[in-house]
């Protein structure tokens, strides 16, 4: 246990990822003491240690996270989740900073359980599951950095319960009713962004026709699940070559395209331009 310079208290840290804990990682747990000064800023590199599923819990305070142009108020009593490929900001209210725990967590489990329950990018909740959290703090403190492996057995039966929570859309936050299947389709095209997914997986994913999929996302977005699905995947395309942190090969290969030939060519298609055309326009070479 330690605390970091943002004066977390780091319960639990196993950063170092190894191919023993490939299927299930548990990388870090900590609480977050209010902090007026309290801000991060979550960018995941694909393949790295720094690409994690999180979930959130706020014990007490308010906080804000920042996602795709939303800024969401979060406080105590909130649970929320993101997808560990999403891109977002987080902070405390300087007024009320927020006391929080959160577990960080990766490994084919867990992106198997993820898609799975089709959890999308960001779920957020009104809903009392400090219990949980607790839990899984009384597991981890005296496991040290080299836990048995019970332990963390134990530890990933907690955190299914964590995902089926997040998934219990009667549960979602503002609204008592079921989600609809709109959403539910667009949840799994969000979750499904870095691979190549056809409209038989999405319908079938969700129980129901092609036709029928095609007809309710329709109705609520203006446009097919899969128009939305290959605009939404080259838009974050594009903000991947545009962070720097990749080549053009590495995104094409992260987002599923064939190759960087057929990649290429939906980006020129979309935006007018090639995507080291786009890189030079921002001063950087391909």
């Amino acid at each position: 246990m330690y605390i970091n310079d943002m004066g977390e208290k780091i319960v639990y840290d196993n950063w170092g990822f190894s191919p023993s804990s490939e299927f299930f990682d548990l990388a870090q747990f900590g609480i977050t003491n209010p902090n007026p000064r309290y801000y991060i800023s979550y960018c995941p590199i694909i393949g790295t240690r720094r690409c994690y599923y999180v979930f959130e819990y706020v014990i007490s305070g308010a906080g804000y996270i920042e996602m795709n142009g939303e800024k969401i108020r979060v406080e105590a009593g909130d649970f929320y989740f993101y997808h560990k490929n999403a891109k977002l900001t987080y902070y405390s209210d300087p007024d009320d900073p927020y006391k929080k725990v959160w577990v960080n967590v990766r490994g084919t489990l867990v992106d198997s359980l993820v898609d799975s329950f089709g959890l999308g990018m960001f779920i957020h909740k009104k809903m009392n599951c400090e219990d949980i959290f607790r839990e899984l703090h009384s597991l981890l403190e005296p496991a040290g950095n080299s836990p048995e492996p019970e332990t963390m057995r134990r530890a990933a039966r907690i955190i299914y319960r964590l995902i089926d929570m997040a998934a219990n859309e009667k549960q979602l936050f503002g609204t008592t009713t079921r989600a609809s299947s709109a959403e539910r389709i667009r949840g799994f095209l969000d979750a499904h962004l870095m691979r190549s997914v056809t409209l038989r997986e999405v319908a079938a994913a969700n129980y129901i026709s092609e036709m029928h999929a095609i007809r309710v996302f329709s109705d609520e977005y203006g446009m097919t699940p899969m128009k939305y699905y290959r605009e939404r995947r080259l838009a974050e395309a594009k903000e991947f070559l545009a962070s720097g942190s990749m080549t053009i090969k590495e995104v094409s290969d992260a987002f599923g395209y064939s190759d960087r030939r057929h990649f290429t060519s939906v980006f020129r298609r979309e935006y007018g331009m090639t995507p080291a055309e786009y890189l030079r326009s921002l001063g950087r070479d391909k």
